[in-house]
């Protein structure tokens, strides 16, 4: 009867070593098992995905579209025109200063403030009820609560509002710090273009920034895009910041929020900054296209847009587009995943399981394609994707939800060892690889650190709960190449001295080029042949692809996306190896020989337990894969190594089996040596 021994067969994801994880603790999956203890969401774009896409307009300049083309594309059914309102200002209204009692106002550099015909250095406000306010004022540099002198300009009951300060400097051609500053309780002056107003509101106290379309826009596009885009592609970059110009004009033109002012200075409506961020980039983008707008029926449209909208837009006001320009490397949203632990849905939302949670297509949206789901909880409860992504803090409302069950339990021990990377996926329980592995072994033991190397991680090791079935360590980015193969030892060597059966490596990501991490991960596969317990998983290979750029922040820490990725990956690796139950599959490298057990093993009978046992056996041994031309040897371990070998094979990559009769000696293993690695398979 022929018997399959062991298979060393690599996989796509995986190099590993000899010993397999013990299978005791796993059978067939108890009650349970098939309980949802995470929710993958998978969705595109960073906003709502409507309307102009920041990164597709910055992949469409950079591949050759004019502004003009680029703003066609995003908003169907308008035309370019000018401003109608050219000449009427924008009136923000500055969120952080809401509700202030007290608000100070101070001067550029060498300038002056006036109100009501006065002129100081600084002024401040303080409101005394309702739409009453007293002014004090200094010829300092101050903010309240300053250590200088203030002279009280009003009443001490006060003067009606609103209180408005002007200074005399040109509000266009200023330097940016030139202009009106406001204090912030911290100390610190946010300085604004135009006119700075303190008024009373059915709201409470609001501070309003009164200045021109085109300066307002200069405190804008900064924040709303990189002004470095200009100068991407010979200067075609400046294409993506002149559209985003035409598109913040429209949309501010067409906001009118409340009385008092058009809008905000928040993303709720289109985030402004005033002067710190003024580029030159940018500044001139507003000038190439100064006073255009989008129209439609003579009407300035508002012309929403989003950092991302993924491969396709929403639709809506505008038609939807395609926009493969949005897959942009530097772009982390145009498709992104996140990891969402079943308790915080169940707790969120009352519910007694997560197995029914998914998304599906609202047949009320006005939009396309992911961005028209909802969420579906079970039990007939359901809620908007939008309250879902506030709730989960989701990059956009269009995405796509799909279960994890636990799968498998095991009465495993699992240990964790990392640095930085590794505190990524394991610093909270509510995300990453503890809430995937929720409930899958019987203990976990975590410990991630920041700028850890291997050698620290070896006296972590030397921690790790005694008798551990399996270890996953991921070190490697925090230490000279060279040191590599020392350390792995010193870590191996802890590890097994606490009686850990079976440990996982995680090899290195090779993107970061400024350390030879191919050294490390070389040193890493040969520790194999050194450390029969040592399984090495391939996360360099697999994330190795273009898709995967938008995972690394820095080719080596992760992105939320990349950290979710990572996660998922790995536990499929660890719960795949738990489950199994077998030896997983491995190259076989020259050095110690293999030990391979034969009697008592895959149905064979055992000396020791059933008489006379086996006398030696018929192997059918296949090099498969092999890196050179070598050979393999077999023989029985407790005898002399032979000068014969059992299989030769004559070129890289060749198949090449042949069958031998090996005697067994009271060890009941044979022993495997190879000449260069390779895979082998084993039969009797």
């Amino acid at each position: 009867m022929r018997r399959r021994l062991a298979v060393f067969c690599a996989a796509v994801t995986v190099a590993v070593g000899a010993v397999v994880v013990p299978s005791a603790g796993v059978g067939a999956a108890p009650a349970g098992d098939s309980e949802v203890i995470a929710v993958i969401a998978r969705g595109v774009g960073n906003g709502h995905g409507r309307g102009l896409s920041q990164w597709g307009a910055y992949g469409r300049a950079i591949a050759g579209q004019s502004w003009q083309k680029i703003l066609d594309s995003y908003y169907g059914g308008t035309t370019l025109g000018d401003d109608p309102n050219a000449n009427s200002a924008m009136t923000v209204d500055l969120v952080a200063w809401r509700g202030y009692t007290t608000v100070g106002v101070t001067a550029g550099s060498g300038r002056q403030v006036t109100w009501n015909d006065k002129s100081y250095t600084s002024f401040f406000v303080t409101r005394m009820g309702t739409n009453r306010y007293t002014v004090q004022a200094t010829q300092a540099s101050a903010c309240p609560g300053s250590n200088t002198s203030w002279t009280l300009l009003t009443p001490k009951e006060g003067v009606a509002g609103p209180i408005t300060f002007t200074t005399n400097v040109n509000e266009s051609s200023a330097g940016k710090d030139q202009v009106l500053g406001l204090c912030k309780t911290s100390g610190s002056i946010t300085r604004y273009r135009g006119t700075l107003q303190v008024r009373d509101t059915s709201s409470g106290n609001r501070v309003i920034n009164t200045v021109r379309m085109e300066n307002y826009l200069r405190g804008v596009l900064p924040y709303e895009v990189y002004p470095s885009w200009g100068d991407a592609a010979g200067g075609a970059g400046m294409n993506s910041l002149r559209a985003q110009a035409v598109a913040a004009r429209s949309y501010a033109r067409s906001q009118n929020r409340w009385s008092y002012a058009k809008t905000c200075d928040t993303s709720s409506c289109q985030v402004y900054g005033g002067t710190a961020n003024e580029h030159v980039n940018t500044d001139r983008a507003i000038s190439d296209t100064a006073g255009k707008v989008r129209l439609k029926n003579g009407e300035v449209v508002s012309t929403e847009f989003s950092a991302s909208n993924g491969p396709r837009t929403a639709g809506g006001a505008y038609p939807a587009v395609d926009d493969p320009w949005d897959d942009q490397p530097g772009n982390p949203n145009h498709r992104w995943t996140r990891v969402i632990d079943a308790d915080r849905i169940i707790d969120r939302y009352g519910l007694t399981t997560a197995n029914g949670v998914t998304t599906r297509r609202d047949s009320d949206s006005p939009y396309e394609g992911i961005w028209a789901n909802e969420v579906v909880l079970g039990g007939g409860n359901v809620v908007s994707a939008w309250d879902f992504r506030n709730a989960f803090g989701l990059p956009s409302p269009g995405f796509d939800l799909i279960v994890l069950r636990r799968t498998v339990t095991s009465s495993h021990r699992l240990a964790f060892v990392g640095d930085s990377v590794g505190v990524g996926i394991t610093d909270s329980d509510t995300n990453g690889l503890k809430a995937l592995l929720d409930g899958v072994y019987s203990s976990a033991f975590y410990d991630s650190k920041v700028s850890r190397t291997t050698l620290q991680g070896a006296e972590v090791a030397a921690t790790v709960p005694e008798g551990t079935e399996l270890a996953i360590v991921e070190l490697g980015y925090n230490d000279t190449p060279s040191t590599m193969p020392d350390r792995i030892d010193a870590v191996m060597r802890a590890l097994t001295d606490r009686r850990v059966k079976t440990v996982v490596w995680v090899n290195v990501s090779e993107r970061r080029t400024s350390t030879n991490y191919a050294a490390t991960n070389a040193a890493i596969k040969e520790a194999v042949s050194r450390w029969r317990n040592l399984i090495v998983v391939d996360w360099n290979g697999y994330s190795n692809h273009p898709g995967a750029d938008r995972w690394f922040a820095d080719g080596v820490h992760l992105t939320a996306t990349g950290r979710a990725e990572f996660a998922l990956w790995l536990r499929d690796q660890v719960v795949w190896l738990t489950a199994g139950g077998y030896v997983p599959p491995r190259p076989l490298h020259p050095g110690i020989p293999l030990r391979l057990p034969v009697a008592g093993t895959a149905g064979m009978p055992n000396p020791e337990t059933e008489g006379e046992g086996i006398a030696g056996v018929a192997l059918n041994v296949t090099a498969v894969l092999p890196e050179r031309a070598g050979w393999i040897r077999v023989w029985p371990c407790g005898s002399p190594e032979p000068d014969t070998s059992t299989v030769n094979y004559s070129f890289a990559g060749a198949v090449e089996p042949n069958a031998a009769i090996v005697p067994l000696d009271a060890t009941g293993e044979v022993c495997i040596r190879t000449t260069e690695p390779t895979e082998v398979v084993v039969d009797t």
